[in-house]
C-alpha cells in the first residue's frame, strides 16, 4: 500500500522552530542522550526515545504544538502515545555525517499502529533527506507532515554540512490501515 503522507506547509512558524531548535541543542546533554551504535560506530545522531522522562521537562511550546495537532483531528481524536519521548513527543538531532537507517517503528500493542506528526525545526545544511517507502518526501523547516511509522519503511539519508538537522516528533494511536485509506482526516489549520 502506498503511504499516505499529508503536509501542511509552515505549520510552525520560523521563530517557534528557533526556539524549539535552541531548546534541543541546550538541552541535549539531559534530553538527547549519548548517541546509538550503528554498524561498528557511533552515530551522529541523538534522540530523548528512549532518556528517562524525569531527566527533562519540556518547554511549553512543544505541549502548545501537540495540542494544536490534536486538535486538527475531528472526533473522537486518536489517543495520544506515549511509549518512547515524554508525553507523545520525542526530540532527534542529527549531526553531520549521522542519518537514521531506513525502518519500521514498532506497534505500541498488536492492531494500533502510531500516526507520527513531525516537524523539522531546523534543517540541515545539505542532504538529510525524509524517505518513505523508498521515496523521497519534499518537506521544508516548518511543514508538518503525517505518516503511519509502523506502516510504512522511513528514514533520513547522511546530513551534511555543519549543523544538525533537528525533528519534533509528535506521536498519536491510530489503526495504520484506516489512516492509509484516508477513513482517519484532518482538518486544516485555521488561517492566521
Amino acid at each position: 500500500m502506498t503511504a499516505r503522507i499529508e503536509i501542511i506547509r509552515n505549520f510552525l512558524d520560523p521563530a517557534s522552530c528557533q526556539a524549539l531548535a535552541e531548546w534541543a541543542l541546550e538541552n541535549e546533554a539531559t534530553a538527547l542522550g549519548e548517541g546509538h551504535f550503528k554498524v561498528g560506530a557511533w552515530q551522529n545522531r541523538r534522540t530523548s526515545r528512549s532518556i528517562p522522562k524525569d531527566r527533562y521537562t519540556l518547554p511549553p511550546l512543544a505541549y502548545q504544538i501537540r495540542d494544536r495537532i490534536h486538535a486538527l483531528f475531528p472526533e473522537p481524536r486518536p489517543r495520544i502515545a506515549h511509549n518512547g519521548g515524554k508525553d507523545g513527543v520525542i526530540i532527534v538531532a542529527t549531526y553531520p555525517g549521522g542519518d537514521t537507517v531506513d525502518h519500521l517503528d514498532p506497534q505500541p500493542v498488536p492492531g494500533v499502529d502510531l500516526l507520527r506528526a513531525n516537524i523539522v525545526v531546523q534543517s540541515a545544511e545539505s542532504e538529510g533527506g525524509l524517505y518513505v517507502g523508498g521515496e523521497q518526501v519534499d518537506i521544508g523547516q516548518g511543514d508538518l507532515h503525517l505518516y503511519a511509522v509502523c506502516q510504512h519503511t522511513h528514514g533520513v539519508r547522511t546530513v551534511g554540512g555543519s549543523r544538525p538537522r533537528i525533528i519534533w516528533l509528535f506521536s498519536f494511536c491510530v489503526n495504520g490501515a484506516d489512516w492509509d485509506a484516508g477513513r482517519i482526516q484532518i482538518k486544516p489549520p485555521p488561517a492566521g
